[in-house]
C-alpha cells in the first residue's frame, strides 16, 4: 500500500485528487493538510511514502514547506503540483528535494505514474516543466557551464536522466549499488545539486542531455 499526504489549499482540488486516488486500489490517503504550515505543525503525526504538496499555498508555500520537512524527515518523497507550467520555482523546488512535478491538469493516469515512480526511487515530471526550469530559471551558476565530466560520468547522467533507480543504474553500469550512491554524490558535488531532480535539470541545461 502507496501512503499519500496530499498538501494543497484549493478544495475542490483535493476533492478530486482524492478521487482518483481512492479508485487506485493500492493507494491510500493518509492525511490531507490546507497549506504548508498545517503540514510542517503536523509533521510527525502522519506517515506517508509520497507527500502531493502545490507549490502556492498561503501561510507556508510548497517549496519552503519542503526544505523544512525533508531537513526534519529526509526520507519523504515529494511532488510538487501547480497549474502553471511558466512557473520561476521550479528549480527552486528541485533544490529544495522535491523528486517529481505534476500539473493539476494532468491526467488520472499521469498522477498514478508519477505517484509510482516517485515512490520506487525514481523522477517524474513533464517534458514541458523541465524545459521552463531549465530555459526560464536563471539562478544556476555560471561555474556549472564549465566543468568537464569524465565518460562514464557522463553515462551516469544520461541514465539517471531516463529516471533509473539506484539498483537499475547498477545493473546498467555493471557495478555495485554502492559505487553508484559514491558516484552520484562526486556528481552532485560537481555540479552543486543535491538530488536526481537537480542533476537531471543541470544535465539539459548543460547540454549534457537534450530533452
Amino acid at each position: 500500500m502507496i501512503r499519500i499526504l496530499l498538501v494543497e489549499d484549493h478544495s475542490i482540488v483535493r476533492e478530486g485528487i482524492r478521487l482518483i486516488i481512492n479508485k487506485i486500489g493500492d493507494f491510500v490517503i493518509v492525511g490531507e493538510y490546507a497549506n504548508g504550515l498545517e503540514w510542517i505543525n503536523n509533521l510527525d503525526k502522519v506517515q506517508a511514502d509520497v507527500v502531493l504538496c502545490d507549490i502556492d499555498m498561503p501561510e507556508l508555500n510548497g517549496i519552503e514547506a519542503t526544505k523544512q520537512a525533508l531537513a526534519d524527515q529526509p526520507q519523504l518523497k515529494v511532488i510538487m503540483l501547480s497549474m502553471h507550467p511558466e512557473s520561476d520555482y521550479y528549480y527552486d523546488a528541485l533544490l529544495a528535494g522535491a523528486k517529481g512535478f505534476i500539473l493539476k491538469q494532468s491526467s488520472s493516469s499521469d498522477l498514478e505514474k508519477g505517484i509510482r515512480k516517485v515512490f520506487n526511487d525514481q523522477t517524474f515530471f513533464s517534458e514541458e516543466l523541465l524545459y521552463r526550469a531549465v530555459i526560464d530559471k536563471e539562478t544556476i551558476r555560471e561555474k556549472n557551464q564549465k566543468i568537464e565530466l569524465s565518460d562514464d560520468e557522463r553515462k551516469l547522467l544520461g541514465n539517471i536522466c531516463k529516471g533509473y533507480s539506484n539498483k537499475q543504474l547498477a545493473d546498467k553500469m555493471f557495478v555495485s549499488v554502492k559505487a553508484i550512491e559514491k558516484q552520484k554524490s562526486k556528481l552532485m558535488r560537481k555540479t552543486d545539486t543535491n538530488n536526481n531532480a537537480g542533476l537531471i535539470v543541470w544535465a539539459v541545461k548543460n547540454k549534457v542531455v537534450n530533452i
